[in-house]
């Protein structure tokens, strides 16, 4: 089984690529219909993902999820969210609970595996306290890189941190803009090449590129970003000469400058967009007495850009 770090999503079962893999969760099943393939010794556990098999905890096994409840097992799905670092951008949603196939019934636990952690992990532990007694999970699993982008929206020129864990170790990746086409091109789309550590890790900042798109229309109107794709992929020459592989992808959505309201401090007017709109690129007039101060409130303009002549 593969799974990229960090996700939900199974992508491979014996070698085979799931035809769709995004509706295949990542699930633990503890009991089909009556019986149990877990045998619990108290009320709570936890997950640990580890790099061995052994029916115990080693001092280089991870906890990244719990506690939970031993009896929300059995009960109705219910989502709970867990804040651990390990996990992708340090919080992920859990769902537990009995769900059902036809007749039979799987009381499972349903969440991602962890994202900071290397190739090296394959096995998944529930642990409820017993030392001498860890359920182990019976298939391995094996990491693929994965990345994450934070913040993954806001204003042009915005400073982004990119993070890659379980790439091979010591090995050359590129960073570049693969969407939209107006950056995605030769003197544009390169980010930077940045070699991954001795666990196969990189992290990298930089401000997003700015596409300087401003909001246009008469009156109020929506902010819809424009979504910029980052891809890493392996350098070539850096991997054996080979094939580079598959990039792996994530998302920006850079939103259009705009204005949110204009007020003359003395005269008292104020002209404001409606809730969850703005006021696009247009010919506004507002009442201000000589000496007034008019204050113009703004939306995703780079720090210390000017706004307004």
């Amino acid at each position: 089984m593969t799974i990229e770090a960090g996700e939900y999503h199974v992508k491979t079962i014996d070698g085979i690529t799931l035809s769709n893999y995004t509706n295949e969760w990542f699930a633990i099943v503890f009991k089909i219909n009556s019986t149990w393939l877990v045998t619990f010794s108290g009320s709570q556990f936890d997950l640990y993902i580890s790099k061995d098999g052994y029916s115990s905890i080693s001092s280089t096994d991870i906890k990244y999820a719990g506690p939970f409840y031993v009896a929300d097992l059995t009960g109705a799905p219910k989502k709970i969210t867990i804040k651990n670092p390990y996990l992708k951008n340090g919080e992920a949603d859990f769902y537990i609970g009995t769900y059902y196939n036809g007749t039979t019934a799987y009381s499972l636990l349903i969440g991602p595996i962890p994202f900071d952690i290397t190739a090296e992990y394959h096995f998944i532990k529930i642990y409820d306290g017993s030392t001498t007694a860890v359920a182990v999970g019976k298939v391995p699993i094996y990491i693929l890189p994965s990345v994450s982008l934070t913040p993954t929206e806001g204003a042009g020129g915005q400073s982004v941190t990119i993070q890659g864990v379980a790439f091979l170790p010591n090995q050359l990746v590129n960073i570049t803009y693969t969407a939209p086409s107006s950056i995605a091109q030769p003197t544009k789309a390169s980010i930077v090449q940045i070699k991954t550590d001795s666990s196969g890790k990189f992290t990298y900042s930089w401000n997003i590129y700015d596409l300087g798109e401003q909001l246009t229309g008469t009156g109020n109107v929506t902010n819809t970003p424009t979504q910029i794709d980052v891809a890493v992929l392996y350098n070539k020459s850096s991997y054996n000469n080979a094939t580079s592989g598959t990039p792996i992808t994530v998302s920006y959505n850079e939103y259009k400058r705009g204005f949110l309201e204009f007020k003359s401090l003395i005269y008292g007017e104020t002209i404001v967009a409606g809730s969850g709109y703005y006021l696009a690129n247009n010919s506004i007039t507002i009442n201000v007495y000589v000496h007034d101060k008019l204050i113009v409130a703004v939306v995703d303009f780079r720090h210390r850009q000017k706004a307004y002549d």
